[in-house]
């Protein structure tokens, strides 16, 4: 399952997400482990502007219909280069 990343851009501005500008993946997941996360299906990806190959916005954080599932994550921890 593809999670939705373009949700992750538009709704997870934490201090550690900055929607387009980029951010940090601990940001990210701490979103999905606070709110969980709809599939790309549900939210799709819709950034990417194929005429200028580069994405271009962010958008409103959308609702969507409440029946829909939500995945979440329970933990996660960050690995160090060369811990593993």
């Amino acid at each position: 399952m593809e999670l939705a990343i373009q949700e992750i851009i538009d709704c997870s501005q934490n201090s550690m997400t900055f929607g387009c500008s980029g951010g940090f993946m601990e940001g990210a997941l701490s979103y999905m482990m606070d709110t969980g996360i709809y599939s790309d299906y549900t939210y799709p990806y819709t950034s990417y502007n194929v005429d200028n190959n580069k994405d271009t916005k962010q958008g409103a954080c959308k609702s969507v219909n409440k029946l829909v599932n939500r995945y979440k994550i329970s933990d996660f921890q960050v690995v160090k280069s060369g811990d593993c």
